[in-house]
């Protein structure tokens, strides 16, 4: 293999990796955006937006389960 086949395979590879990160903010900020709409469809305004941000879902859901 030649020097510059494996410069263009590294370029590549950054590239993918960088897809993925930005995959992945996407669907964070996906997720976040979901359950602030979920939050004002179920009122609950007494929970804080940071609880619901920070990623408290097993108490959320343990909640909603038993209502």
């Amino acid at each position: 293999m030649t020097e510059w086949t494996w410069e263009l395979r590294m370029v590549k590879m950054r590239s993918n990796r960088a897809l993925l990160l930005d995959l992945n903010q996407s669907l964070k900020e996906a997720t976040t955006s979901l359950a602030f709409m979920l939050r004002r469809c179920w009122g609950d305004a007494s929970d804080s937006d940071e609880e619901w941000v920070g990623g408290d879902w097993g108490r959320i859901k343990q909640e909603y389960e038993y209502e």
